[in-house]
């Protein structure tokens, strides 16, 4: 005979909205309706913390119509905040691109998050493909939250969100991190060393060799493999197809 299945019982609950903030608005896009929070899938680390902790990213309004995202580690048994965390996420990036500085109204958290390398790795679509925007991926050390490393992949133009369905960004056993971005802006003429000579890496198939552990922002490459082929061009765009619609 089969036994009463136990019903669920809820083990915390918390909100991730700052002193009079609400969840963003969607903005008069009907993208994410009717409101926007945490939109991307969280990640857990067993090891971090006395317990575990759970990294999750929440967009918020105040009451001043600022748009923010913050980047909350919380406890797994309690959903406490741990680190002194949450941190509001910014950066800046070196370019003339349309978006050097994060503009966190543009953007939303679509890929969900990953942790590798003892980072935990944010990666950013536009909302509804509003111009302007770029291509962010920003990482934060697990145990301070400091940030550690801001690439553009788009600096010097335009688009080139990521995606990805959902799904967060790869990583191998060795550490490193690949990425699609969505149409964007490519460079069609390379450097020296067979990159774009811009640094715009619209609709590209990314591999970060060096695990993004240069200092500062990781404004270099050792290695990038992409791919454009038959992605590129106005279809993509119009029909959703470029390769960033879909995971690693």
């Amino acid at each position: 005979m089969l036994s009463t299945p136990t019903p669920p019982q809820q083990l915390w609950h918390v909100s991730l909205l700052g002193s009079g903030e609400t969840p963003s608005d969607d903005r008069g896009c009907g993208q994410v309706t009717p409101e926007m929070g945490a939109t991307a899938t969280p990640a857990i680390d067993l090891q971090i913390g006395p317990h575990g902790t759970m990294y999750v990213v929440a967009m918020s309004k105040d009451a001043s119509a600022n748009y923010h995202h913050r980047l909350h580690a919380l406890d797994i048994t309690t959903g406490g905040e741990q680190f002194a965390g949450p941190v509001e996420v910014h950066a800046t990036y070196p370019g003339s691109g349309v978006e050097n500085t994060f503009s966190p109204k543009q953007h939303k958290e679509r890929p969900g998050l990953l942790i590798a390398n003892g980072l935990v790795y944010t990666a950013w679509s536009s909302h509804c493909d509003a111009f302007p925007y770029t291509s962010w991926m920003i990482s934060y050390n697990e145990t301070t939250l400091a940030q550690v490393n801001v690439l553009n992949l788009t600096p010097n133009g335009n688009d080139g969100a990521l995606w990805n369905a959902g799904a967060g960004p790869a990583a191998d056993g060795s550490g490193n991190v690949y990425v699609l971005t969505g149409n964007g802006t490519f460079d069609t003429t390379l450097n020296g060393s067979g990159f774009p000579s811009n640094g715009d890496y619209g609709n590209a198939f990314v591999k970060n060799v060096d695990r993004w552990r240069q200092s500062g922002s990781c404004r270099l490459f050792h290695h990038v493999e992409y791919g454009i082929g038959i992605w590129r061009g106005r279809g993509s765009r119009v029909r959703g197809t470029d390769t960033s619609s879909a995971g690693e």
